[in-house]
């Protein structure tokens, strides 16, 4: 009888012990948040970005709400108060090292040699908390098979849609240095890699038109428009002549017009 009370007073004080510590824990989480929250006026939840260095990526380039919206008159009236200096987009090298860590203390990446590398298919990550944000409310009403069905509503969207795939994963193999490509070789790796489009997608050369999750392709197309911005400057603000060479993310141009749409 003692054995059983003994055993029966162990197993409810490990799960008061255990309840308790995720109480306090998610307590304190919540805190946290709402500090946050008061700062950047937007639920904790979105502030969970991306851990771009520490899940093995390397920054190539990064444009933020300044550089992207600055002389946008549409954005502006949504009245966010962003700083400039918040960053919106990540261009990213195409291969990750799984060994590339982030030293908490000093925040500065540390590279140790290392074979552990994988492809990475998605260029670019959208990281601004509040775009993502509204990326994900667009997903759960549907907004995919919105675009989706409008895409595929016409031959020449569609043949301009599958250009820009096509325009994609030329533009990523071409961000690989010449020992990276070769290494892609002798694994086998390019074929599948070069065959993929926006976010790894396979099979857009053909079918139905299918989208990955739109927070890839926004953040794509917005990395564009800076491309864009930048020609045109350097053009004496005289608009590209061509611009469909840049093979524009429409999928990602939609959604940026939808979220401008909803805060009008």
């Amino acid at each position: 009888m003692r054995q059983i009370l003994s055993f029966d007073f162990f197993f409810l004080f490990r799960v008061f012990f255990f309840w308790s510590r995720a109480y306090f824990d998610r307590m304190r989480s919540d805190q946290l948040g709402e500090e946050k929250q008061g700062k950047h006026n937007m639920p904790n939840l979105l502030l969970r970005q991306p851990l771009t260095n520490q899940r093995g990526y390397r920054i190539l380039q990064q444009w933020r709400w300044q550089d992207l919206f600055a002389s946008d008159s549409k954005m502006k009236h949504l009245n966010l108060q962003q700083e400039s200096n918040d960053v919106v987009v990540h261009q990213v090298y195409p291969l990750r090292d799984l060994d590339l860590t982030l030293d908490k203390k000093s925040n500065a990446s540390k590279e140790r040699p290392t074979t552990n590398v994988v492809p990475e298919s998605t260029l670019h990550w959208l990281m601004h908390p509040w775009l993502r944000h509204e990326c994900s409310r667009l997903e759960a009403g549907g907004f995919i098979t919105h675009v989706q069905s409008w895409i595929d509503g016409s031959n020449a969207r569609r043949a301009e849609w599958r250009r820009m795939q096509a325009s994609y994963s030329v533009d990523r193999w071409g961000l690989l240095v010449k020992t990276d490509q070769e290494m892609f070789e002798s694994k086998r790796w390019s074929e599948r890699f070069n065959s993929s489009g926006v976010g790894g997608m396979r099979g857009w050369e053909e079918g139905p038109v299918k989208l990955k999750c739109l927070h890839l392709h926004y953040a794509h197309y917005l990395a564009q428009r800076a491309q864009l911005t930048l020609m045109t400057e350097e053009t004496d603000g005289k608009m590209v002549e061509n611009i469909s060479e840049l093979n524009m993310n429409m999928a990602g141009k939609r959604v940026h017009e939808e979220i401008i749409a909803r805060h009008a």
